[in-house]
């Protein structure tokens, strides 16, 4: 993690966080069987799994961007700011998501870009 901020001004200030890591280890799906639901009896495919985190999903970035502005009175100061997380919008994959048979994988992304605007006030 890299982060930098500058202050502009006394009353302005801008900053980032650079993210980096390597992908979080899981386990594969290799096959599957057949087994009888105990509810319900039907058959449902059951996962057969692969070594134990022998698999990585593929490397975590993202950077984040704010701009502060800050109000300062006598006894108090109130701050108002702009956040970029995932600035670039990167497509960081969270898990993977089967099919009922286990023979199709969906990946499943981290949150997109979100902007948000946020008040602070300290006294």
């Amino acid at each position: 993690t890299l982060t930098a901020s500058y202050k502009l001004t006394r009353t302005w200030e801008i900053g980032a966080k650079w993210q980096y890591s390597t992908g979080n280890p899981y386990t594969p799906v290799i096959g599957t069987t057949l087994v009888p639901n105990p509810a319900t009896g039907r058959l449902v495919y059951f996962p057969i799994y692969g070594e134990t985190n022998s698999v990585r999903v593929s490397p975590f970035h993202r950077l984040d961007i704010r701009i502060n502005k800050a109000f300062i009175h006598d006894r108090w100061q109130m701050g108002i700011f702009l956040e970029l997380l995932n600035a670039y919008n990167h497509k960081n994959v969270l898990t993977f998501d089967y099919n009922d048979d286990y023979t199709e994988k969906e990946v499943v992304h981290q949150l997109p870009l979100i902007p948000y605007l946020g008040v602070m006030a300290e006294f």
